[in-house]
């Protein structure tokens, strides 16, 4: 079956955060992400579709001058993971990428991301740094606009 990725649209929102609604723990930024990223002129977001359904979304941001590619915001719905969507996902947005005159792409991880660390790799990037950032919840409320509680 061959999956069709084309540009993210607004009637795309909903499908999506229902997709990510449950991921890291509820508290996934590309719910909030998606209406920046259609605005932004330097974002170009798409989306997998199959058979009139979203199951992937993901973003590649031109920056620095158009020389580098950022690609973020890779998710893939839980019920079709594990079937290269997000491979797929990733090497479009390196293509993607490449034709708009980008010189790198770059992202950043968590490195217990396993499935991220692979398509990394599998998409030929290399880690550059390695850090540990610390946080601490539950000191203020956080309102997202899609927080269900």
């Amino acid at each position: 079956m061959v999956d069709n990725i084309r540009p993210l649209s607004g009637d795309d929102i909903p499908a999506i955060i229902e997709m990510t609604e449950n991921v890291w723990g509820g508290n996934d930024y590309v719910s909030v992400a998606l209406e920046f990223w259609l605005k932004d002129p330097n974002s170009n977001p798409s989306v997998v579709e199959r058979q009139g359904e979203v199951i992937g979304v993901a973003n590649v941001r031109m920056m620095d001058g158009k020389r580098t590619g950022w690609m973020e915001g890779i998710r893939v719905h839980p019920e079709h993971r594990n079937e290269g969507l997000g491979r797929e996902l990733t090497a479009y947005m390196v293509r993607q990428a490449k034709s708009m005159g980008a010189k790198r792409v770059r992202l950043i991880t968590a490195f217990r991301n396993v499935a991220a660390v692979k398509l990394a790799g599998d998409a030929g990037l290399r880690p550059i740094l390695s850090m540990n950032a610390f946080w601490k919840g539950g000191l203020s409320e956080i309102n997202w606009s899609n927080n269900k509680g």
